[in-house]
């Protein structure tokens, strides 16, 4: 019944086009970072943000007959926001195999600066505990994120429920 209620929290949150649109934006960055030069990967965690701009503002046009820039780049932003947490998610699922360390930091990859993801996977592994509940971990890695990554709020909760589920899955 949790994951129910989370689900349609999620969805009061992140309204159904915003999931749609960044479902889209996840499936077109995941190809984009298979042919992308080396040159640029570094890039690389902007590209859902303008993907996100750019089709939530086609859709905002096309389809509502409504052009607000505010609210596209708003809407835009979110749409990348979640579409990096769809691609951190499967990409996870599809990769569970490895360390707890590798874990967390390939779901750091899509959020956090590549020094942040080391600094931030180290305090987590550090603080990881395979006697903590599902709740005292992600409260913990909630924490961290709060303390040392610069992203909003509601990023680093969905990161933090990633990563417990995530760390959950270490714990077997």
């Amino acid at each position: 019944m949790l994951d129910l209620q989370t689900f349609i929290n999620f969805i009061n949150v992140y309204s159904i086009d915003v999931l749609v649109i960044a479902g889209v934006v996840s499936v077109i960055t995941g190809l984009i970072k298979k042919v992308i030069p080396e040159k640029i990967k570094s890039l690389i965690g902007l590209i859902p943000f303008i993907l996100g701009i750019i089709l939530y503002g086609l859709y905002s046009y096309f389809i509502l007959n409504l052009l607000d820039v505010f609210c596209v780049i708003s809407k835009g932003f979110q749409c990348g926001g979640v579409a990096t947490l769809y691609y951190t998610f499967f990409k996870q699922i599809l990769s569970s195999s490895g360390s707890v360390k590798k874990a967390v930091q390939d779901v750091l990859k899509g959020v956090l600066s590549t020094s942040a993801i080391k600094d931030v996977a180290n305090l987590i592994t550090k603080n990881f505990s395979h006697t903590d509940s599902d709740e005292e971990t992600e409260n913990t890695v909630r924490q961290i994120l709060t303390d040392n990554a610069d992203i909003p709020t509601e990023v680093s909760s969905a990161i933090a429920k990633i990563i417990t589920v995530t760390l959950s899955g270490k714990k077997k």
